[in-house]
């Protein structure tokens, strides 16, 4: 696959000239498998979800080279998770939902179907800036997730609920362990293991 990478300004609605999502191209299921990005080989047809809730390092290259994920043959995409910090400058975390929103919108014009990112710094203005372009009505969304942090999960669902007005969301949670889960079977939302979170959950009681 030879994809022309543009040095592209995509639709957007607000000054910050955030890229605007394509609604009609948003996740439609939870795609298996479900994997992190880095965590197989790229070489193999891959039918399934890439997600991001993974080391910055292992997707740092998808900026110079954002085709990556379509040559894999994925259907769909969680947006890539730069983190934040709460004290980070506004510039920076501006820049970073920039990255990721500029590259899912890329995706959407290339066939992939995204989930929103709702995994940012629990600070209301970075919660506020990450939903920028993000279409009113928007219903697939993932998190990262982990059970001693059980309100800020509650927070991100809270979040994606007001923006989808009353549509029923897609709900993808990555992370945590029995608490997450159980969580994730009362609400209806998708939760993917991690295995290393639920020992790491485990050893700490």
């Amino acid at each position: 696959m030879n994809l022309r990478v543009p040095d592209a300004m995509f639709p957007h609605t607000s000054e910050l000239e955030i890229p605007q999502l394509d609604i009609t191209k948003q996740a439609k299921f939870c795609d298996l498998p479900i994997r992190g990005w880095g965590s197989t080989s790229r070489r193999v047809r891959f039918r399934g979800t890439w997600h991001f809730y993974v080391e910055d390092a292992k997707f740092s290259a998808l900026w110079k080279h954002p085709e990556a994920p379509l040559k894999t043959k994925a259907i769909a995409c969680v947006e890539p998770n730069y983190s934040t910090d709460y004290q980070m400058p506004y510039p920076v975390v501006l820049y970073r939902v920039f990255q990721k929103r500029w590259l899912a919108r890329y995706w959407q014009e290339n066939g992939l179907e995204i989930f929103v990112d709702l995994n940012v710094a629990d600070n209301d203005h970075w919660h506020k800036l990450n939903l920028v372009g993000v279409p009113q009505g928007w219903r697939s969304y993932a998190t990262s997730a982990s059970s001693s942090r059980l309100h800020i999960l509650e927070k991100h669902a809270a979040i994606a609920t007001e923006h989808a007005q009353g549509e029923k969301l897609r709900f993808l949670v990555y992370g945590g362990g029995k608490k997450v889960a159980d969580m994730c079977e009362k609400n209806d939302w998708v939760h993917v293991r991690d295995a290393r979170n639920e020992a790491r959950e485990k050893s700490n009681g």
